[in-house]
């Protein structure tokens, strides 16, 4: 009875991610959901750029920078953005709260845009957990910070943050290394241990107050 949603606004990207659906198990594509879209703060038209050869490396609006140097092209011209809220719950008066067990994720520093779309879902509990990546150059360069995302996440909508022992995402990706979740208590432990992740990039969960960490090994 699980669905899934997923947006991915490079068309390469959505493109092999449904070809890889398709191919590898054709069944599940009955219960996913492919959104060509960028989530975001509100709704309107961006300009996507791309690392070459890496299309994962996609930024919003903002070419991609690699070592302090410019590494990227324009996709397309005009990838719309829209609210999550709009989305998944697109009239809150009439409509039955929808129930988000787990969101991923992955934007390159636009991480604060995506959650003000959501303020919503984040504000009535839809979401149950989220786990996500913060690179405080990334949001700095989108005008953001991770103090922002402190403030939007536990301030505003009641969310534990849980930190990943030893900071750096590449402990979430070996499997030799039980992965291994901190509770964070305040807004300068979560800044400071963001900033101290040894590549830049640290890895967090946030979670209703009582619901269960997602398995991440």
């Amino acid at each position: 009875g699980v669905s899934v949603h997923a947006f991915e606004p490079v068309p390469d990207n959505l493109y092999y991610l449904s070809q890889s659906v398709l191919v590898n198990n054709a069944s599940f594509a009955n219960k996913l959901r492919l959104y060509p879209i960028v989530l975001g703060s509100d709704a309107r038209n961006h300009t996507m750029y791309t690392q070459p050869h890496n299309a994962g490396n996609s930024v919003v609006d903002m070419p991609v920078v690699v070592n302090g140097k410019i590494r990227s092209n324009k996709v397309q011209t005009t990838i719309r953005s829209e609210r999550l809220d709009d989305v998944l719950w697109p009239d809150a008066a009439r409509e039955v709260v929808p129930r988000v067990r787990l969101m991923k994720i992955d934007v390159q520093g636009y991480e604060v845009q995506v959650f003000r779309g959501a303020s919503r879902l984040l504000a009535a509990g839809a979401i149950r957990a989220i786990y996500f990546e913060v690179a405080g150059e990334l949001l700095a360069r989108q005008g953001a910070s991770e103090a922002d995302l402190w403030n939007l996440l536990h301030v505003s909508s009641g969310y534990t943050i849980h930190c990943l022992a030893g900071s750096g995402i590449h402990c979430a990706r070996n499997p030799s290394r039980k992965a291994a979740f901190e509770r964070i208590r305040s807004r300068q432990e979560f800044v400071k241990r963001a900033l101290s992740a040894p590549d830049n990039t640290s890895t967090w969960v946030a979670t209703l107050d009582g619901g269960a960490l997602p398995a991440v090994d």
